[in-house]
């Protein structure tokens, strides 16, 4: 592991303590809160011996593509060198001789308030806004009457505060999963995913299916694909495409090479070793609403290749 300056989002609080704890690939001698995604880019960017943790996808909202374009569109040198995954949840503090009855508003980061809304409709509660976790639950402590933290018991605890209900976030079994960037990746593991984002030379049907092949040619099994358009090419798009395996693994090579015959431009995003113990799922157990199959009713299959038109 390599020993590195750790920058982080300020807005994390404990949950990024709690990644850090998990980390596999670095080491971090200390942690650097920050207060934006481009900071903790930038700063990786431009000064060895510095990693960034930041946020890339959670239960709720899916992954954050904001995080990804910048580290797309703005950097060279930041590499995905490992992945992390955290649960998160929120409990529900008073301070200390409080009683859950007199909380009229609730004070929590705008992640926090939103994963907790329904909480706080049910309780009739108000909402107030602050920065970081700690600076809710400081708030709450130091504050007028009335006043509900909705945080972290890490970070609320630290406070003296007081929980009055536990798990108050809206979907259960809420997970986030973290990146750490550096100007390095890892040695393969035998157990890593790789992230490019490929830019075909030109846009048309069967462009996608075309990029894919040489996935399936070099036996590349692909974890998630997503596409993003460009700006500076109306109708254009890039792919960014995380795939089984290493950079350095043959077959992965091989399929750079293979995407660049075709007239590709590849970018390195990096390589990792893979998360497998826990996953972010989707925190719906059935299978998407009106889902038709093969195996369903001839008026159903007809019902959805006739959609209402108006």
């Amino acid at each position: 592991m390599q020993s590195v300056i750790l920058c982080s989002l300020e807005s994390l609080g404990a949950l990024a303590h709690e990644a850090v704890g998990k980390l596999r690939t670095v080491a971090p001698t200390e942690l650097l809160p920050m207060p934006t995604v481009a900071q903790v880019l930038e700063t990786v960017e431009h000064t060895p011996g510095s990693a960034g943790l930041l946020p890339i996808e959670d239960a709720y909202e899916g992954e954050m593509t904001s995080v990804y374009d910048r580290l797309v569109f703005e950097n060279h040198h930041a590499l995905i060198c490992d992945e992390v995954v955290v649960s998160d949840s929120f409990d529900a503090f008073v301070p200390a001789g409080a009683t859950p009855e007199s909380a009229r508003t609730a004070v929590s980061t705008p992640r926090g308030i939103e994963m907790c809304f329904r909480f706080v409709q049910e309780q009739g509660l108000t909402v107030r806004y602050a920065d970081t976790p700690g600076e809710a639950c400081r708030s709450v402590a130091e504050g007028e009457e009335g006043l509900v933290a909705l945080a972290p018991s890490r970070t609320a605890t630290s406070f003296g505060l007081v929980r009055v209900a536990a798990g108050v976030e809206d979907l259960l079994d809420l997970k986030t999963r973290f990146i750490v960037v550096a100007r390095h990746v890892p040695e393969p593991s035998g157990n890593d995913k790789t992230t490019l984002v490929v830019t075909p030379a030109f846009d048309r049907s069967g462009t996608l299916a075309d990029l894919l092949d040489a996935f399936s040619e070099n036996d590349v099994n692909m974890v998630s694909l997503a596409s993003r358009p460009l700006r500076s090419t109306v109708g254009t798009h890039c792919f960014q495409i995380t795939c089984e395996g290493h950079l350095l693994d043959a077959s992965v090579q091989s399929t750079v090479r293979r995407l660049w015959s075709k007239g590709a431009r590849v970018k390195f995003l990096g390589s990792y070793p893979a998360w497998d113990s826990e996953l972010v799922l989707t925190p719906f157990d059935a299978l998407p609403t009106a889902s038709v199959g093969p195996d369903d009713a001839d008026a159903d299959r007809a019902a959805l290749l006739a959609p209402p038109v108006g």
